[in-house]
């Protein structure tokens, strides 16, 4: 016995929402959050440390850091925390503290966009879009079919 199958049988692949499954969505959060994470995180930590008055010129007068610095009483030690940030506002964090601050920024991202992520899927579910919103959202996420012409 023959079955004859043409090639569009053979092949068709029927369009999936992905989009309605919480692990895409997650996943998806989570990587976009971690990325973004990864590259703001060094942006950030250079702010806070220039904040705290801890900039390339020295210490800020009136600042927190002159602050924390009047708790060493003239006696900063080599390595410790007001040199450590000191150096980072004076110079910035370097490779190695960029890559750190970047390995945390990307964690923390990764960890709440996956948290956020599975509740964004409920979400889509439950809402309701009107059919030009239907359309739009199935063109985005769906793969068409097509056929060859000869």
């Amino acid at each position: 016995m023959t079955i004859i199958v043409s090639d569009e049988q053979l092949f068709y692949i029927p369009p999936l929402d992905i989009w309605n499954n919480p692990w895409v969505t997650g996943t998806a959060a989570a990587s976009t959050t971690g990325l973004v994470g990864w590259l703001i995180s060094p942006i950030i930590l250079t702010a806070i440390i220039n904040g705290l008055g801890f900039g390339a010129e020295g210490i800020a007068a009136g600042s927190f850091g002159a602050w924390f610095m009047s708790l060493y009483e003239g006696m900063v030690e080599r390595e410790s925390l007001l040199s450590v940030l000191q150096s980072f506002g004076a110079a910035g964090l370097g490779s190695l503290g960029t890559s750190i601050s970047s390995g945390f920024g990307a964690a923390i991202g990764i960890l709440i966009g996956a948290i956020c992520g599975s509740e964004l899927a409920t979400h889509f579910n439950k809402m309701e879009l009107n059919e030009s919103e239907n359309k739009m959202l199935g063109n985005l996420v769906q793969i068409e079919d097509f056929v060859l012409s000869k």
